[in-house]
C-alpha cells in the first residue's frame, strides 16, 4: 500500500491533464524545474493519451497548481489553496529565488510541498499511471479460480 500512496496525490490525480491543457502559457516564466528531462518527457507522454500537453503546464499542474477563475495569470494550489501572480515570476520580473519553485511555493503544511513526494510516481517512470504499473505488495499472491 506505501507504493501506491506514493504515486500520485489523490486530490490532483484525477485532471492533471485538463490542468496542463487551461494553465496559461508560461513562455516567458522563470520556472525552476524539480524534474529531470526523462521525467517531464515522461509525464507529458502519460498525459498524451488525453490532451496535447505542454511539458512547463504539464509539470505545473502535475505539483497541484491550477488556473484561477478571477485571472489566467494567477495559479492557485487545489490543497493549500496559495495563490501566486505569474506576473512576479516573469522573465522581465526581478525575483530574488530566481523563479517559480513548484515545489517551494506551496504552503508549510501543504502535502505537495514535501521535496521528493514524486520520486515513486509511475507517471514520471514511464507508465501511464495505470494500477499495472505498480508493485502494491510482494506478498499479494493471485489466485487461480479457473483450473486450465
Amino acid at each position: 500500500m506505501t507504493k501506491l500512496r506514493h504515486t500520485l496525490h489523490t486530490p490532483i490525480a484525477s485532471n492533471v491533464a485538463s490542468l496542463a491543457s487551461t494553465l496559461p502559457p508560461l513562455d516567458n516564466i522563470s520556472l525552476n524545474t524539480r524534474l529531470s528531462e526523462k521525467q517531464i518527457s515522461n509525464l507529458t507522454f502519460a498525459l498524451s493519451r488525453y490532451s496535447t500537453p505542454i511539458a512547463r503546464q504539464a509539470e505545473l499542474a502535475f505539483f497541484g497548481w491550477s488556473p484561477h477563475a478571477l485571472s489566467e495569470e494567477i495559479v492557485q494550489c487545489r490543497i493549500c489553496q496559495r495563490r501566486l501572480g505569474l506576473w512576479a515570476f516573469s522573465s522581465g520580473a526581478s525575483t530574488s529565488n530566481g523563479g517559480l519553485d513548484p515545489v517551494g511555493e506551496h504552503l508549510n503544511w501543504c502535502p505537495l510541498g514535501i521535496d521528493g513526494w514524486w520520486d515513486n510516481c509511475a507517471l514520471l517512470k514511464g507508465g501511464r499511471g495505470n494500477i499495472g504499473d505498480l508493485t502494491i505488495s510482494k506478498a499479494v499472491k493471485r489466485r487461480k479460480w479457473i483450473k486450465a
